[in-house]
C-alpha cells in the first residue's frame, strides 16, 4: 500500500467532506459497513461463508499436526501460507469495496 495521502480535494476543487461509517468484520459476514447517518439502503454486506470453511479446514489441519509425535512447525507455517494465498484476493477486495 502506498503512504501517499490522497489530495483532499476533486477535479472541481470541491473539499470532500469524510463520511462516516461503521464497519464490522466477523464470522457470519466477512465484512458489514454501513454509514454513520444509518442509512440502511446504503448498507454494505459481504458474505464470508467460504472463508470460514476454509477457516475450518486449517483449525482441523492444524489440530491434527499438532498431535503428531514429530515437529510439525513448518507443515503449519506452509498450511497458514497457502489458506492466506487463497484468501488474501477476497479480503482485499472486500476492504476495497468498504473503503469506495
Amino acid at each position: 500500500m502506498s503512504s501517499t495521502p490522497l489530495p483532499a480535494t476533486t477535479s472541481r476543487d470541491r473539499t470532500l467532506e469524510p463520511t462516516p461509517v461503521g464497519v464490522d468484520v466477523g464470522v457470519k459476514n466477512l465484512i458489514a459497513a454501513a454509514p454513520g447517518n444509518g442509512d440502511v439502503e446504503a448498507a454494505l454486506a459481504i458474505e464470508g461463508s467460504h472463508i470460514r470453511k476454509r477457516h475450518e479446514v486449517l483449525v482441523k489441519a492444524m489440530q491434527t499436526l499438532q498431535g503428531a509425535k514429530f515437529d510439525t512447525t513448518n507443515g503449519q507455517t506452509q498450511l497458514f501460507a497457502a489458506l492466506w494465498n487463497q484468501i488474501r484476493p477476497q479480503v482485499y477486495d472486500a476492504a476495497v469495496c468498504v473503503v469506495r
